[in-house]
């Protein structure tokens, strides 16, 4: 990619963002009372957020997702956990990417379920899901990655997970790594996009000293106090702080790749293998456990 095409691209994605998760919800420190990271925040732009999220990506959106997905490596029948799910476009993606694995490229046994706190979210997800006939394959439910017990029950596990632009809006962030990692099976990834600074310094700069006036500018001027707040956050939440999260959820990170000039980051955690089961006892000791019943 050109550098005047990347830098354009960066510039645009971290503005992009920041727009989307600004109207998403509204920080503590915005003095309305309303809980970082609570369905409400995302309600606000549910019926434009796909519209604003295409055009203002460039439509890079759409490959992001295609790499996280890609880096799950699933099968034909796996059943596919999307965290924050918003309107369903990862779900919907990973719902056709199983499709061609399956067999005339149907879902078949494939199961995707996503989850979100946003009623609104979640409401024209289900619509999109229904438009696509694949009800049976794609459920849409309400819930929190904090406590997906839920909506999720215990005993359901999955063979892969995703996250895309969530995890830096949570609150406790280790706690939802962990409620993610405890339903991965054994071997099983979780694939996580997430927005940060970039790298390149004109771009750096751009994003430091500019952003703040295009969220401005993108909410018709009522939140330029806000977006300078939001553009602090941004540069206090490290990329690389997810392989920590990671970590401590008990995943191993097996992929890491930042696109944009460090302004979209890919994070790939695997669980490790279960353990095999123990050797069925020798044929001597079945005998002598039958005789003794």
């Amino acid at each position: 990619m050109p550098v005047a095409l990347g830098f354009a691209v960066s510039a645009v994605t971290v503005a992009v963002m920041s727009f989307l998760s600004y109207q998403f919800g509204v920080t503590p420190e915005a003095g309305d009372g309303v809980k970082m990271g609570s369905g409400k925040m995302f309600d606000r732009v549910a019926p434009r957020y796909d519209r604003v999220n295409t055009v203002l990506t460039m439509r890079r959106d759409a490959a992001w997702r295609d790499k996280m997905i890609d880096a799950l490596k699933l099968n034909a029948g796996d059943r596919v956990l999307d965290v924050g799910t918003g309107t369903a476009e990862v779900a919907l993606a990973i719902a056709g990417h199983l499709g061609k694995k399956g067999k005339g490229g149907k879902m078949g046994k494939s199961r995707v379920l996503g989850v979100d706190p946003s009623e609104g979210m979640i409401g024209i997800g289900r619509e999109k899901v229904a438009s696509a006939g694949l009800e049976k394959s794609v459920t849409l439910v309400i819930g929190d990655a904090e406590d997906l017990s839920s909506s999720v029950p215990d005993d359901t596990t999955f063979d892969g997970a995703t996250m895309a632009f969530v995890i830096r809006n949570v609150p406790d962030r280790a706690k939802a790594m962990k409620e993610i990692a405890k339903r991965l099976k054994g071997g099983s990834r979780l694939s996580v996009l997430e927005l940060g600074f970039p790298d390149f310094p004109p771009a750096k700069w751009f994003v430091r000293h500019c952003v703040p006036f295009i969220g401005w500018l993108l909410s018709r001027g009522n939140l330029k106090r806000e977006y300078t707040y939001l553009n602090e956050s941004m540069r206090r939440f490290k990329l690389d702080d997810i392989q920590g999260l990671m970590q401590q959820a008990g995943l191993t990170l097996v992929h890491k790749e930042k696109m944009n000039f460090g302004s979209v980051g890919l994070y790939v955690g695997e669980k490790a293998a279960d353990p095999p089961p123990p050797p069925p006892p020798p044929a001597r000791e079945q005998l002598r456990e039958r005789r003794s019943e």
